[in-house]
């Protein structure tokens, strides 16, 4: 009897640790792909934004894109596939953390659409939201209600969850 719940334990944190929480769902293999894209193009235009730029990656992923004055990081988990435009084609939002000196600044969100099996870079937003997942056209993203050079900033209960819908380049609040 031990064993079988053993089993069962083990088979539902192994279901669990395999489960890739980067993406909104669908098809992992797509997803994967996607992600790829996402990550190149991201790199792509971080290393444009800075003079002599160097690249490192750690072992769990993530990479800090710097030069002497800036720098950018990309988080895997802060790579969120889906539709995010009309077609039925999946699309991507590369969350990217920037930061000039020893300072965090407004982060960027480049939002990737799909175009004919790949994606291209559609646009950058900065804004201080953090987003937490696109699902039917929908991003769901949870965004500071003060401003950065507040103290009020980083208050845990001054976060709002606000759902997008993306037209024509920009965010539109929907209620």
């Amino acid at each position: 009897m031990r064993l079988f719940f053993a089993s069962i334990i083990i088979s539902i944190l192994g279901f669990a640790c395999n489960s890739n929480n980067v993406n909104s769902g669908g098809n992992t293999k797509v997803d994967s792909k996607l992600i790829k894209q996402a990550i190149t193009l991201a790199e792509e235009y971080t290393t444009k934004q800075l003079k002599n730029p160097k690249t490192n990656t750690s072992g769990d992923g993530v990479i800090v894109i710097s030069d002497e004055q800036k720098a950018f990081v990309i988080y895997p988990s802060n790579i969120h596939t889906g539709l995010i435009d009309d077609d039925t084609k999946s699309d991507a939002i590369v969350s990217l953390d920037c930061f000039v000196g020893q300072y965090q600044v407004t982060g960027e969100h480049l939002f990737m659409i799909s175009n004919h099996g790949k994606i291209r870079l559609d646009t950058e937003i900065e804004s201080d939201m953090k987003i937490l997942n696109i699902k039917d056209g929908l991003i769901t993203a949870e965004v500071h209600t003060h401003a950065r050079n507040s103290p009020l900033f980083n208050c845990s209960s001054c976060l709002e969850v606000v759902r997008y819908r993306y037209k024509n380049q920009e965010l539109v609040k929907t209620e």
